[in-house]
């Protein structure tokens, strides 16, 4: 889950809630520098109890998502999840997220009403900017954190994330 706040973060804390609720979500992973801290205390007041609820809170892009999800929640087992976003985002973050090692069952939440039809429209285009930038960039690629990892910072931001998913939420086994 991730993708800004406002109305994407509530459409997509009530999905991880109900998904929980319905126990085919028994972790949810919040993903994303702001979204993710936001996201799980929105959570833990909507009743979810703080053991169901991890996450890193390092990603800056999609890719980053992907990449330190994959980070913290495979060496845990973790291969198949559930990809909360809005459906303008979903196609690129299924890609990426798939190309990061997750098996991935898409679930997509509208986009806000308030955008309105012309904001709604360069959000979509956006998105088919952000494809193909992944796609030219390699990313999409069934070695992105290969293409990644050249970044100097990237390698300490995964470690980061790998901390953060230990040590600020609570470990749930698989």
């Amino acid at each position: 889950m991730g993708r800004g706040g406002g109305a994407f973060s509530t459409d997509r804390t009530n999905l991880a809630k109900d998904l929980w609720e319905k126990k085919r979500a028994p972790l949810i992973f919040a993903s994303g520098i702001d979204d993710a801290p936001s996201m799980v205390s929105q959570l833990q007041d909507k009743g979810v109890p703080r053991q169901a609820l991890d996450g890193e809170n390092c990603s800056l892009t999609t890719a980053e998502n992907a990449l330190f999800s994959a980070a913290v929640l495979q060496p845990r087992g973790i291969k198949k999840i559930i990809l909360v976003t809005d459906y303008p985002h979903m196609w690129r973050s299924l890609l990426v997220f798939r190309a990061n090692g997750f098996e991935v069952i898409p679930r997509s939440t509208p986009l806000p009403s308030y955008l309105g039809t012309q904001a709604s429209f360069i959000l979509k285009l956006s998105e088919y900017g952000g494809l193909l930038t992944y796609t030219f960039r390699g990313i999409l690629s069934s070695t992105p954190a290969e293409a990644e990892l050249d970044s100097p910072g990237l390698a300490k931001a995964v470690q980061a994330a790998q901390a953060y998913g230990k040590e600020q939420l609570p470990s749930v086994k698989p």
